[in-house]
Order: structure tokens, then C-alpha cells, then sequence
């Protein structure tokens, strides 16, 4: 959940011609709604900003050919009954990442006690990197803009969406009354 802050930085990036990919929980993987409006109304600010950004789709494992022999691993239970992300994983430049629990967001920057480590891994650092060619267009609903600034999903063999996927009326009315609220310093 970037902060205003963290928009204008990855904007800088992507200005200066960094190709800047986020891969996110999306709203139906999210196992905290509210933290996810702390994210829904920065997404329109990075996209215009040329950042490219990836919304996990917790059913895609199921929508994989031969997944039905894990179908019943990936239900989980509560409270794990929805598959989301966890990991705190980036790569810079091909030769550096980034792994650990903090979160990026406003409450892991002055609340929690967080923590990760850099780490000089070519290797792994061309891993990460290369899994946005395959590995998460695969699992991951592409969040964009439409030619009139509206967002919209889009995922292979689906027709784009214009309604954030895994939300009802009433979610994604709470979601715009709770990104109004000034909440962002507890999320």
C-alpha cells in the first residue's frame, strides 16, 4: 500500500524510464478489506504514472489444467480459506532483492516492528523478474486504464471487467466510503 510518498517515488522511476510491476493481493484475495482501500485509490495515480500493476486472482491455480488434483489444498481454512500473498519480495536491476515482512505501508513504517534484508542474487533477482512474463499474467488479473480513466481487469481467455473483481455492491461501496476516511496511518 504505497502513501502518497511511495507513488511519487515509483512514478520518478518509471519517468526516468524504470519498468516499475507491482503484484498485489487484489480485493477477492485480500484477507483484510480495509487495508485494501488503503491501496484501491492508488491505483489510478500509479497507472497514470506508467506502473504497471498486477492484481493476484486467488482462484487462477483452480482455472489451471490438472488443478483439480489440488483443488482441495487450495481451499484452505479459515482463517486461510481464500489463497492471497504474503511475501514481501522485490527485485532491482536484475542482480538485487529485497525479502522480508515488511509491508511497505504506513503502519509497517511506524507501528510494527519489521524487517528484511538485501541481498546480491543475480540468480534469483532474474527469477523474480521473469515471473511477470509467465508466472503472474497467468494468476493475475492486469489492472489498467480505460481510454475514458476507468479502471479495468483484465486476465487471459476472460473479457475485461470494469468492477473490481470478487466485490458485491456493498463491498465496493464500503471500499469507497473507507478510502474517504483518514484512516491511511492505521492501515
Amino acid at each position: 500500500m504505497p502513501t502518497r510518498a511511495g507513488v511519487k517515488a515509483l512514478a520518478r522511476y518509471a519517468r526516468a524510464g524504470v519498468r516499475v510491476r507491482l503484484f498485489t493481493n487484489s480485493f477477492a484475495a485480500s484477507d483484510v478489506p480495509l487495508v485494501h482501500s488503503g491501496y484501491a485509490h492508488r491505483r489510478k495515480p500509479l497507472l497514470r504514472r506508467g506502473v504497471e500493476i498486477w492484481e493476484y486472482a486467488p482462484d487462477a491455480e483452480t482455472h489451471r489444467p490438472g488443478s483439480e488434483l489440488f483443488a482441495h489444498r487450495l481451499r484452505g481454512i479459515a482463517p486461510f480459506s481464500r489463497n492471497k500473498l504474503h511475501a514481501k519480495v522485490f527485485a532491482v536491476d536484475r542482480s538485487r532483492i529485497f525479502i522480508g515482512s515488511f509491508n511497505f505501508d504506513p503502519r509497517s513504517m511506524r507501528l510494527n516492528t519489521e524487517l528484511g534484508i538485501v541481498l546480491e542474487a543475480p540468480h534469483l533477482a532474474e527469477v523474480i523478474t521473469e515471473s511477470f512474463e509467465h508466472f503472474v499474467p497467468e494468476r493475475a488479473w492486469r489492472v489498467d486504464l480505460t481510454e475514458s480513466g476507468a479502471l479495468r481487469w483484465t486476465r487471459p481467455g476472460e473479457a475485461p471487467r470494469l468492477r473490481e473483481p470478487g466485490t458485491t455492491f456493498g463491498a465496493r461501496l464500503a471500499l469507497a466510503i473507507a478510502q474517504r476516511l483518514p484512516i491511511e496511518w492505521m492501515l
